[in-house]
């Protein structure tokens, strides 16, 4: 492969890492949205059923955010083997890792927070 293909497929990946973490940021927001406006309308089962699916969506993207995270350092290390000077960031694995435990913690965050917001209807 040539540098510029290199480089256009680093490219990919990096927009694959920044697409999953768009998803995960625009589900997050309409779940902590539908539950805090709609904890008149939605009942008890319907909201733990949505905050199940949310989860569920939630664990797939972190795998998938891995996947790709995983996928760039082996591109990474071919570059590497091919003397590609990579347009990689020194804060890169940083910036993963705080995305990662960001995603995690909102996750269980937004989950806490529509279970919390029905069952203050309740009392």
């Amino acid at each position: 492969m040539s540098d510029a293909e290199y480089h256009e497929l680093y490219l990919i990946v990096l927009d694959s890492i920044s697409s999953v973490w768009e998803l995960w940021i625009a589900i997050t927001f309409a779940l902590v949205v539908a539950t805090y406006l709609g904890r008149e309308i939605l009942t008890q089962t319907l909201t733990k059923f949505v905050v199940l699916l949310y989860v569920m969506m939630s664990l797939v993207l972190i795998m998938r955010y891995v996947g790709y995270a995983q996928m760039n350092d082996d591109l990474l290390g071919r570059m590497h083997e091919a003397n590609v000077a990579p347009l990689e960031h020194s804060l890169a694995p940083m910036i993963f890792a705080i995305s990662l435990l960001l995603m995690i913690v909102g996750s269980l965050a937004t989950s806490w927070f529509s279970v919390w917001i029905q069952r203050g209807k309740d009392t």
